[in-house]
């Protein structure tokens, strides 16, 4: 056996002369998308103030899904290769196709608005309201205005509840009905009270006890220009020796020349109360200080 074979017999019984000692670690690489495990569904309403309706304060109610989801990340599977013994090889990256790498499980949240509650029945203040097919609940006995005839009365917190649907809670302060009556106190201007023309009207000719009176105030403002003082700022105010009768608001807020608008108001007649005329009168308090006030009867017969 010459030197030259036994060089090579040598070599071939130490690979690691041509071969470096590599290890193959797995990782998670891109995440390709989420596998959802299980869906909780948590249904709740909110409540929010809409709009005047017929000179009535109107709320939108809305249904959501605050759920709560688990699911676990799939990611791409890479094969890394490197020298076991070469701290700086970066190895060879290979990313193992059709092969992935499940992650650890995760729990999000995910607010999902639904929709609107119609035609729906809730309780609130101790009464049954129904919203329509759009969801809007309209407080058409004006239980929730009648809190802020109160002037000291600042908010409420209403509770509209439903026992398909639960609770929910929404703060209405004076100033929220304030803006929307257009009441806007900054931008007030001294007023001439001689340009607004007021009128009153009720329903009906004649009551009887335990009725619902509805009466509407119209006040027009006859100014030709919207010279300073032209624009009003308009609060009226029920006033009365019969307390039913005493302490509605109207609020019609600010209004240029030629704008007229009307407010309803609601009076519920005492039960057993004897026939006759009953009188109020509505003053109206524009913010330079002027009082209009016009005089009314109420009449009452026999039921």
């Amino acid at each position: 056996m010459n030197l030259r074979t036994v060089l090579i017999a040598t070599l071939l019984l130490q690979p690691s002369v041509f071969f470096a000692e590599t290890v193959t670690e797995i990782y998670p690489g891109k995440r390709i998308r989420y596998e959802q495990i299980s869906q909780k569904s948590n249904l709740f309403f909110k409540v929010y103030l809409n709009t005047i309706i017929d000179n009535n304060l109107s709320f939108k109610i809305i249904q959501f899904d605050r759920q709560k989801i688990l699911e676990k990340p799939i990611f791409e599977k890479v094969e890394v290769v490197r020298n076991k013994n070469d701290q700086n090889d970066a190895g060879r990256r290979t990313i193992k196709l059709g092969e992935t790498i499940t992650g650890d499980l995760e729990e999000r949240e995910n607010l999902l608005e639904i929709g609107p509650i119609a035609s729906h029945q809730f309780g609130c203040l101790q009464k049954i309201f129904e919203t329509d097919e759009n969801g809007i609940l309209v407080d058409r006995q004006q239980i929730i205005i009648s809190l802020y005839d109160d002037l000291k009365h600042k908010e409420s917190e209403l509770v509209f509840s439903s026992p398909e649907h639960g609770r929910s809670i929404l703060k209405l302060t004076r100033t929220d009905l304030y803006s929307l009556f257009d009441v806007e106190f900054k931008h007030y201007k001294r007023s001439h009270p001689e340009s607004l023309v007021l009128d009153a009207v009720w329903d009906k000719k004649n009551f009887t006890p335990g009725q619902i009176a509805e009466i509407t105030l119209s006040v027009k403002n006859t100014a030709k220009t919207e010279k300073p003082g032209d624009t009003f700022l308009v609060l009226g105010r029920s006033m009365s020796r019969w307390p039913w009768l005493d302490g509605k608001m109207f609020y019609f807020g600010n209004f240029t020349p030629g704008v007229e608008k009307k407010i309803t108001r609601l009076f519920k007649i005492p039960d057993g109360i004897p026939p006759g005329a009953y009188y109020l009168r509505i003053g109206l308090r524009d913010y330079s200080g002027e009082k209009l006030q016009i005089p009314i009867v109420l009449q009452i017969i026999g039921a």
